[in-house]
């Protein structure tokens, strides 16, 4: 795909130009359909520079692809462009994906570092330069180099011609897992260190498949594999969502003690958690009981102050008033300033027509000084339990 931008020949380096590329590589990908020499069922993008953050953006869109090469993908030094899409989200990559880098592209590299879902392969070439990344730069400007120079680009070149070829070629013909993959294409034996390094890191189950995986032992055997995650600075890559939801899984599933070991390895592993506030108030059974009615009525759990309006509410308009007043007085607890806290905590004790604490919680409302809003339905409210 040409590197055009939307309204010259000259693409910008902004968001613009660069879902530009993406929309431009997207219509190539639908006239592969005409052609009767492609194999539409095994697709592979590769992108330089620019390119390598258009062709993520793409993958995000379409299932269909089933492997990514980025050479110096600018999806690292132009992270901020993807971070304010609407693509950071790893769940929508997890087909294998390779990473050839040069000398400014080994530095920091965000998007490979919180990868979690797909198997991932680094090549790093510290010693070239980002235009040596593509044979057009070495074509045009390399000839009149120094001879060393010309012989540092061409191996260099040798080596990601190699390495990406070895890594397509293992994807679709020979179907390699992980582990063939790293032994057999990236393996790390006798290799020049100080002109290519390597390395790689194994996908991870999302928490479904990892429940299903131990769901016949009861879930059984999670924690461990769990602790296998752990780098040697005692932290989890694996996604708190997941997390949150295997510890979901298995409240439903009736297995509390996988449960509550899932939760207490969540509360060691993983930093500001919930886990502390929410102990000073209430019991580990209590935590464990709200935290299942809380991720049941919002998909997440982390005990703020919406997550725990919600849950009441719903509860309380459901018939169960007196379970919601537990959420109402959390958020008050939890958030001792927060007038809304308060104000529906007397909405819960109103519906119940206890009305002396419901005008207990509305005058502490009108006392934390609230806005117009809820300075007037305090007001309302108050007069209603009179």
């Amino acid at each position: 795909s040409p590197s055009m931008g939307p309204v010259t020949r000259e693409m910008p380096i902004s968001r613009i130009g660069v879902e530009t590329q993406a929309r431009d590589m997207e219509f190539l990908l639908g006239m592969m359909y005409d052609f009767p020499n492609a194999d539409i069922e095994q697709v592979a993008v590769a992108g330089f520079s620019l390119g390598g953050l258009s062709n993520v953006l793409m993958l995000a869109r379409h299932t269909g692809i089933d492997a990514w090469v980025g050479l110096d993908a600018t999806v690292h030094e132009a992270y901020d462009f993807f971070e304010a899409s609407p693509y950071e989200d790893y769940t929508r990559y997890s087909v294998p994906m390779l990473f050839v880098n040069s000398l400014g592209f080994t530095e920091t590299l965000p998007f490979y570092n919180r990868l979690v879902y797909s198997d991932a392969y680094l090549v790093n070439l510290p010693k070239l330069e980002h235009t040596d990344l593509a044979s057009q730069f070495i074509k045009l400007f390399g000839s009149n180099d120094d001879p060393k120079q010309v012989a540092k680009r061409v191996k260099g070149y040798r080596l990601i011609c190699h390495y990406v070829l070895q890594f397509l070629d293992g994807v679709f013909r020979k179907e390699y897992d992980y582990e063939k993959m790293k032994r057999i294409v990236f393996n790390t034996r006798d290799i020049d260190t100080g002109f290519l390094q390597i390395k790689s890191k194994k996908a991870l189950p999302n928490g479904i498949t990892l429940f299903e995986r131990y769901k016949k032992q009861s879930g059984k055997g999670i924690v461990d594999f769990l602790n296998q995650t752990l780098n040697s600075s005692g932290q989890s890559p694996y996604p708190e969502k997941d997390l949150q939801q295997l510890i979901y899984l298995s409240l439903t599933h009736s297995f509390a003690g996988t449960a509550e070991q899932l939760m207490r390895w969540y509360e060691k592993y993983y930093q500001n958690t919930f886990h502390s506030a929410v102990l000073a108030h209430h019991n580990y059974p209590e935590l464990m009981e709200m935290f299942q009615s809380i991720y049941q009525h919002n998909k997440v759990c982390h005990f703020d102050y919406y997550q725990l309006n919600h849950t009441g509410h719903i509860l309380s308009m459901s018939g169960e008033g007196e379970v919601a007043l537990r959420y109402f007085k959390l958020n008050t607890l939890l958030r001792p300033e927060n007038y809304q806290a308060f104000f529906n905590l007397g909405i819960g004790h109103f519906r119940l027509q206890d009305f002396d604490r419901a005008k207990q919680n509305f005058q502490k409302c009108l006392d934390l000084q609230p806005d117009e809003r809820y300075f007037n339905l305090a007001k309302e409210f108050l007069s209603k339990c009179k």
